[in-house]
């Protein structure tokens, strides 16, 4: 109950409490962000940084005025799916390049409009650049249904589709189909919800989910599930996808035989499963089955 004295719903706070989440992410990261330049622990920097050492540096410094020390060493803490190089190819700093020109917000910046680095810090301390970057990580892949031959987008759990998915994400993150608009670098909310189903289904133990479908916008049926050797498409909706995904976990340990004969199973109604299929005659048929609870 909210503190006016209404009835809140449970999905309702599941989904303050994702919002929560999300907020305490942004602020984070604008916390980071607003630290600039306050440098990086050396004795972190030991044991975890990856070292990507400019030695043509040494040689072009004889090109800077006198007095000018050259850039010898640029080091990388935070990279695991980044190589050392693109991160420091991203910087724009070329080898040989004077310390005292660095400008290390000005590197930071560049470093992360890199697709796959959601925030990035630079500090020039005892003649070495360092960068560390936090990486985006991808929780689910999105492909548009009306342009199955596009490349698969990697999504973030923000629902961000932040770049093509590399084939090892393609292989081992869900799917999402996406029937509306799906852009690069554009954020959507229903890729986040779908992806947060998807990591649901796999906690409540629906090993076989071979993707989300994410409805276009205005479309009632919002999410459904499609499951491996499995004919339906399972109905999720919008209103409160987890009780529904609670009814389909109750339904598949039911064993009803009508599934395998539907087309699509319609989950959205609390009490009962609307399984639809196709008549021999082609016309489609309804039937309304009690919860299995």
């Amino acid at each position: 109950m909210s503190d006016d004295g209404l009835q809140v719903s449970p999905y309702e706070q599941r989904e303050e409490a994702r919002r929560e989440r999300a907020r305490a992410h942004i602020t984070r990261r604008r916390q980071r962000a607003s630290s600039g330049n306050r440098g990086v622990g050396l004795e972190r920097l030991a044991a975890l940084l990856v070292g990507l050492s400019l030695a043509a540096g040494v040689a072009a410094g004889r090109s800077l005025a006198r007095g000018e020390r050259p850039l010898e060493r640029v080091t990388v803490l935070g990279a695991s799916r980044l190589s050392a190089e693109e991160v420091v190819r991203e910087s724009g700093v070329a080898p040989g390049a004077s310390l005292a020109a660095l400008d290390a917000q000005a590197i930071a910046a560049s470093v992360a409009r890199h697709p796959r680095v959601a925030d990035a810090q630079a500090v020039v301390a005892s003649g070495q650049l360092l960068v560390e970057i936090e990486e985006r990580v991808a929780v689910a892949t999105a492909s548009q249904v009306a342009d199955p031959g596009a490349a698969a987008l990697a999504v973030d759990a923000a629902g961000l589709a932040f770049a093509p998915a590399t084939p090892e994400e393609r292989e081992a993150l869900p799917q999402l189909r996406v029937a509306g608009s799906l852009q690069l670098g554009a954020e959507d909310p229903e890729l986040a919800r779908g992806a947060e189903l998807a990591a649901r289904a796999a906690q409540e133990g629906i090993s076989a989910l071979e993707a989300v479908e994410v409805s276009a916008k205005g479309d009632p049926a919002g999410l459904s599930l499609r499951l491996r050797g499995i004919a339906p498409r399972f109905v999720l909706g919008r209103s409160d996808p987890d009780a529904a995904l609670a009814r389909l976990k109750e339904l598949l340990e039911a064993g009803l035989e009508e599934i395998g004969a539907s087309r699509e199973i319609d989950l959205r109604f609390a009490d009962q499963a609307v399984m639809r299929s196709d008549a021999p005659d082609s016309a489609p048929a309804e039937q309304a089955l009690a919860s299995p609870s």
